[in-house]
C-alpha cells in the first residue's frame, strides 16, 4: 500500500476581511485537521503592509511599519527582527554583481560570517537571488538573509536582520513572508 501523503496549506488572510469567521472559529489562528491527507494551518492576523514607492508586503498585522522613501522598515513587534527594503538606482550604482558587493561589504562589517550560496528565489512578482549571514563567532548580535532583486532601471534589497538564534528559529517564517514581496516594478526575469 502506498504512503499516505500529507497535503499542508497555509491559508494566509490578508486585511482580515474574514473577521466574523474567525470570531466563530473555535480554532483561530491555529491548526484545523481538515481529514487525516489535509491539515490547514490559518494566520488570520495577516495584513498586506504598501510602500509609498508601491511595493507590498504580507506581514503580521503586529509589525511597526516605517516608509522612509527609498527604505522601507518593517519590525517585528518584540523587536527580534527586522526587514529593510531599500531601492536603488541602476545607473548610480552599477552592475548586479557590484550591488550585490555593496551589500555584503556592508553586512559583513558587523562578521565574520558563515556565508550561504547566492540562490534564486522566486517573490511575489519578481525573480530575485538569496544568501544567508549566520555569525561564526556565537556572541555576535546579527544574522542576516539577503535578497537582491533587479527590476528596471532599480535595485532592491530585501535585508532581514535578527538574532543568530532569532533567525536559526524563524528562518522559514520570514522566508515564507519574504516571497509575498510585490516590487512596484516587476522584473523580466532579472535576478
Amino acid at each position: 500500500m502506498g504512503t499516505v501523503r500529507r497535503l499542508t496549506i497555509l491559508l494566509t488572510v490578508v486585511a482580515c476581511s474574514c473577521s466574523e469567521q474567525a470570531q466563530d472559529d473555535p480554532l483561530p489562528n491555529a491548526v484545523k485537521v481538515v481529514s487525516p491527507d489535509i491539515i490547514v494551518f490559518r494566520q488570520a492576523d495577516n495584513v498586506e503592509f504598501r510602500s509609498r514607492l508601491g511595493h507590498a508586503i504580507v506581514l503580521p498585522k503586529q509589525f511597526q511599519a516605517e516608509d522612509q522613501g527609498d527604505t522601507w522598515l518593517l519590525t517585528a513587534p518584540d523587536g527580534s527582527g527586522r526587514i529593510t527594503i531599500v531601492s536603488f538606482t541602476v545607473a548610480g550604482t552599477g552592475t548586479t554583481d557590484e550591488f550585490r558587493e555593496m551589500l555584503e561589504k556592508t553586512i559583513e562589517k558587523d562578521g565574520p560570517f558563515k556565508e550561504s550560496p547566492w540562490t534564486p528565489v522566486r517573490l511575489a512578482n519578481v525573480d530575485a537571488n538569496t544568501r544567508a549571514f549566520f555569525p561564526v563567532d556565537g556572541n555576535k548580535p546579527w544574522a542576516f538573509l539577503l535578497y537582491v532583486i533587479r527590476s528596471g532601471d532599480y535595485y532592491h534589497a530585501i535585508v532581514v536582520r535578527a538574532s543568530p538564534t532569532a533567525l536559526a528559529l524563524n528562518r522559514g517564517f520570514y522566508g515564507d513572508r519574504i516571497v509575498t514581496f510585490r516590487c512596484s516594478s516587476p522584473n523580466e526575469g532579472e535576478g
